[in-house]
């Protein structure tokens, strides 16, 4: 089963690596594709102003713990200016059509804002890859014993689970998953970044390793993730941005 409470220590880990990237409170920002709204609950709770928004289809809806605004996806509704950061964490690469909502992203930073944006590195698509079939299992066996629904309808979906571990589907809007190893590349994202009309000021690794399939869990201390980082590579690199 999908570990939430896992998901969100992985965020607050990620929150933690911010620290000299944001500006002082009491700075506006907007979260874009804002999921269950973890990160923005963080962020108000350190005394920024913050509006989150995300699609109505997101998967987390009904996980919501902060205020969160549907928006189109692409239109971004405020006005010019709004916001000191615009931030998104692993929300870029599912977003189809890239450069419309990157350009909106710029026309709602104020004078001076800037954008972070933290995206899955082709190390995040290797180690997902590899480690999909040793833990098919024992996500399959979670989804038969403790998921939603009908009994044939849990036992389907472990089927899915099992066979998903061989058959791998793309993780973003670009390829599949192995081309997601060149789409993943730093070089892409500072080429897509500069094509919405922004400037990369800096990017670098997170420093924080895990896997889409939640790889071990709560079980590997995030001390040991950020170690692991260092030789397996951060799942994650985070891009800041200034409007051009």
């Amino acid at each position: 089963m999908f570990n939430l409470e896992f998901l969100h220590a992985i965020r607050r880990a990620e929150f933690a690596t911010l620290a000299g990237t944001l500006p002082p409170p009491p700075a506006r920002i907007l979260e874009i594709g804002a999921g269950t709204g973890q990160q923005a609950l963080m962020f108000a709770a350190a005394g920024y102003e913050v509006v989150a928004v995300d699609v109505a289809a997101s998967n987390y809806r009904d996980a919501q713990v902060f205020p969160i605004q549907d928006f189109d996806g692409q239109l971004l509704p405020f006005p010019d200016g709004s916001f000191d950061v615009v931030y998104s964490s692993n929300v870029l690469e599912h977003v189809h059509d890239l450069t419309p909502l990157l350009r909106e992203s710029k026309r709602v930073l104020a004078p001076g804002g800037r954008g972070i944006h933290l995206i899955p590195t082709p190390a995040w698509r290797l180690w997902t890859t590899l480690t999909a079939i040793p833990t098919a299992p024992q996500r399959s066996w979670a989804a038969l014993r403790n998921g939603d629904g009908s009994v044939p309808g849990r036992a389907v979906r472990a089927v899915l689970l099992l066979g998903t571990a061989v058959v791998q589907r793309r993780h973003g809007e670009r390829g599949n998953a192995v081309s997601e190893l060149w789409h993943f590349r730093a070089s892409r994202w500072r080429r897509e970044l500069r094509h919405g009309g922004l400037d990369v000021v800096d990017d670098h690794p997170t420093g924080i390793f895990y896997t889409g399939n939640m790889l071990a869990g709560p079980r590997l201390t995030m001390s040991r993730r950020i170690a692991l980082s260092k030789t397996l590579g951060s799942a994650c690199r985070t891009f800041v941005v200034s409007a051009t």
